[in-house]
């Protein structure tokens, strides 16, 4: 699936149970209606425009291999054989030694929004961290007392647990933390 913008855009691929997210930092109205259907690659695909960010959420099999491929202004998703995932960087985190309060801080390289979004099938909000190429993300799920970090091909997926969570993008740091600290 190959997605062009006019500028660069920021963009995340996560997965959240069964669904696979691709999220770009720009509002924009994504058109999935030629999507190729009756592949075994996923089973059903919808768009989601919120004010500040696109979407798309994929049903897709666990173990479907997923890659994000970005060149200049065009991002292409690809379910299924492609890019070795070696090739690609993964996000550092670490205790934010700089706060006051117990905090986590992750580098992302090219980070360029925090978002919150709604996921209508759990029905809650995650935070996402977008970024531009080349794709980095976490291999695995992160489990905290706040929150999870979600496996992510590219950018950061964030799934509060707390109501009050901060996530925010300083560049290519980004902090993640409550007002009082993180347990």
């Amino acid at each position: 699936l190959r997605f062009d913008w006019a500028h660069p855009a920021g963009a995340a691929v996560f997965r959240r149970g069964e669904a696979l997210w691709l999220v770009f930092d720009a509002p924009a109205t994504l058109d999935v209606s030629k999507a190729p259907r009756g592949v075994s690659q996923y089973r059903r695909m919808e768009a989601i425009k919120g004010r500040d960010y696109a979407a798309i959420r994929i049903i897709s099999p666990r173990t479907t291999p997923v890659a994000l491929v970005g060149e200049g202004s065009s991002w292409t998703l690809v379910l299924g054989p492609g890019p070795n995932k070696a090739e690609q960087g993964s996000v550092t985190v670490e205790r934010d030694a700089e706060s006051g309060e117990a905090a986590l801080t992750a580098v992302l390289a090219g980070a360029t929004a925090s978002i919150w979004l709604d996921d209508p099938a759990v029905g809650d909000r995650i935070a996402v961290v977008t970024a531009l190429s080349p794709a980095k993300g976490l291999s695995s799920r992160r489990d905290y007392v706040e929150m999870a970090m979600l496996p992510a091909v590219h950018g950061l997926a964030i799934e509060p647990y707390a109501t009050d969570l901060r996530v925010a993008a300083e560049g290519d740091l980004i902090r993640i933390g409550r007002p009082q600290g993180l347990a």
